[in-house]
Formats: structure tokens, C-alpha cells, sequence
């Protein structure tokens, strides 16, 4: 899989550098002179585009490989994306993708670096957590917001599309919950779901939460409504359930949509047969009749990380649980 980014090298320093971002960040965007600008900024870029807005959302479990995906889809193809700077100033993100719109041109990263979903630099895309929230809502399953502030939102997107010259490209897991709102507020919205084998996800999930937290028993990644009744169980069966529940919610979201809106991939062709696999993609952006200039060829050093890195005993009874559970 991709390297890991050498900034933070310990749990301790990733955990301390989050809480920092977090802090500054909550207390610059209560600046009211940022929000006003950007309202007005997204009216003017607004004003000439009719074009509808087809906003591409990567879904899935945690761990599955969506960090690289995006990251593939960017450096192969001029979407367009929330920068980390653009996010960190979620009230304004046109605003900042605008004033930034020459360092994001440049962005690459043929590396494929990333920590736990985080890609450094201002540059870098970024899940833009705070600003999901602030444009959706922080309900896990509904976007409990406004129909005005539903139409900024639109405008946001088709204003950030039209200075980066692509469409949006988005990835925050949670959404994975919201994919039917998410459908009825863009029409033409695309979600590309990638899977990979359970047992491994299920690991990265137990070694992530070890690295994080020194325990087996805290949660990581986004919220589920069962996560209470999830937390009951013992860890490998809460990861388990954690990654089948999630699934579960796509392939009902999956059943009351129509197919055209979903594309499947697995993690294993991602690594295996990049420049296929991204051809699906390619595919669905020409029947939108979306044509999206290559960057170049996809030379990437791609390590697949599908080894076992427990101790056998705990392998064997993850692997009976994950058989047990789907």
C-alpha cells in the first residue's frame, strides 16, 4: 500500500497536531467577514455556470483502501477537491480554493504518502471533515440542514469545479451513510464504493485502534447509529460488525438507487491493475459526457499490504468471526 508520511511518526504527535488543527481552526472560522465574502464569491461564480453539479463521492469502510484511491483518481485526472488549506477554513472554502487556485494546479503526489486518511501539505487533498459537517449537517444519516444552505452548498461545489476546472471529487467515508440524501441533492451524483477483504479491513482496524490508542477496545473512524450497541461487543467482533454494517447501508442505499450511480471497486484491482481499474471511473465521467484530460501514465510503485500482522492465534479467531459474521 502507500507509504506512510513521515510528519507524525508517533500516535502522541498525530493525535497532538489533530487537536491543535482543530482548536485554531473552530475559533478563525467564527470570523463573519470570512462568511460573507465567500457568499458573495459563490454568487458571482454561480451567476454564469447552469451547469448541474455531478459530485463524485468515495464510500466504504475504513481501511479499505480509499485514501489511495483518491489520491490515484487526483494525480491521474484534473478533478477537482478540498485542499487541507481549503478545508481548515471550512466557512470559505471557494474563497481559499480561488485565492490558492495556482498551488493546487501544481499538486501531486507521486509518492502516494497519507497517515490514517491525512495527506500532508496545503495543497493536499483532504476528507475536510469539519466542512462535511458544516455543508451536510452532523446527523450520521441525514443532512439536517436548511434548503437554502442546501442550494450554497450546490453553488459551492459548481463555483470550486469551475476555478479548478473538474469536477468535485470527494472523500469522507461518513458520507457513506448519507448516500441517499447526498442522491436526491445532486441527481447526478456518482459513488464509487471500494471493498476489500473483510478479515484484512478487520485488522487495519485492531492495529490502527492499538497504534492510536493502546487499546484494543477504543473506537476509531467515523460514528455508526449502532456503535452503543457495537461497543457491548468484544473487539474483534466489533470491528467485524463495524465493517459489515457499513456495507449493509451501502448495498441498501445500492438496492433503492439506480446502478448507474454506484461503481465497484476492490482494493485488489486498485493495486494490482491501476490503470484498468481507473478506467471505470473514465467510463462513467464520458456517459456524463464529462472528458477529463490524463496527466500522465500511471507509473506508480503500488505495495499491496494484504499480509497477516498479528500474532497467528488472533488471526485464525479473526478469521472465524469474519466467516461468521458475512
Amino acid at each position: 500500500m502507500a507509504k506512510n508520511s513521515p510528519l507524525k511518526k508517533t500516535p502522541f504527535g498525530f493525535n497532538l497536531f489533530r487537536k491543535i488543527v482543530l482548536f485554531t481552526q473552530k475559533h478563525i472560522n467564527k470570523i463573519r467577514l470570512l462568511n460573507k465574502y465567500e457568499q458573495f464569491l459563490v454568487k458571482k461564480a454561480t451567476a454564469t455556470n447552469t451547469k448541474e453539479v455531478i459530485p463524485f463521492f468515495i464510500i466504504g469502510a475504513p481501511r479499505t483502501g480509499s485514501t489511495l484511491l483518491f489520491q490515484l483518481l487526483l494525480n491521474r485526472y484534473p478533478f477537482s477537491y478540498i485542499s487541507n488549506l481549503a478545508s481548515f477554513f471550512y466557512t470559505c472554502p471557494s474563497t481559499i480554493t480561488v485565492l490558492s487556485r495556482h498551488m493546487l494546479s501544481k499538486y501531486q503526489n507521486r509518492d502516494l504518502e497519507s497517515k490514517y486518511g491525512y495527506i500532508s501539505g496545503f495543497a493536499a487533498p483532504s476528507e475536510a471533515g469539519p466542512l462535511m459537517d458544516y455543508w451536510f449537517g452532523n446527523d450520521l444519516t441525514t443532512i439536517n440542514v436548511p434548503e437554502k444552505h442546501i442550494d450554497f452548498v450546490r453553488n459551492s461545489i459548481s463555483a470550486i469545479s469551475s476555478v479548478m476546472g473538474g469536477p468535485g471529487l470527494f472523500k469522507n467515508m461518513r458520507l457513506s451513510l448519507k448516500i441517499e440524501p447526498l442522491a436526491k441533492m445532486f441527481p447526478k451524483a456518482v459513488f464509487i464504493h471500494i471493498r476489500r477483504d473483510p478479515v484484512f479491513v478487520a485488522q487495519s482496524i485492531i492495529l490502527t485502534r492499538r497504534n492510536l490508542f493502546q487499546s484494543d477496545h477504543e473506537w476509531w473512524s467515523y460514528s455508526l447509529p449502532q456503535k452503543k450497541e457495537l461497543l457491548k461487543l468484544q473487539p474483534f467482533e466489533q470491528v467485524a460488525y463495524q465493517i459489515k454494517t457499513i456495507w449493509d447501508t451501502i448495498q441498501t442505499a445500492q438496492a433503492n438507487l439506480t446502478a448507474s450511480k454506484f461503481i465497484e471497486i476492490s482494493y485488489d484491482d486498485l493495486c494490482q491493475n491501476t490503470g484498468n481499474t481507473l478506467k471505470l471511473i473514465e467510463i462513467v465521467l464520458l456517459k456524463n459526457d464529462i472528458i477529463l484530460r490524463k496527466r500522465g501514465p500511471m507509473n506508480f510503485n503500488i505495495r499491496q499490504s494484504e499480509k497477516i500482522q498479528i500474532p497467528e492465534n488472533e488471526w485464525k479467531r479473526l478469521q472465524a468471526i469474519i466467516s461468521e459474521v458475512f
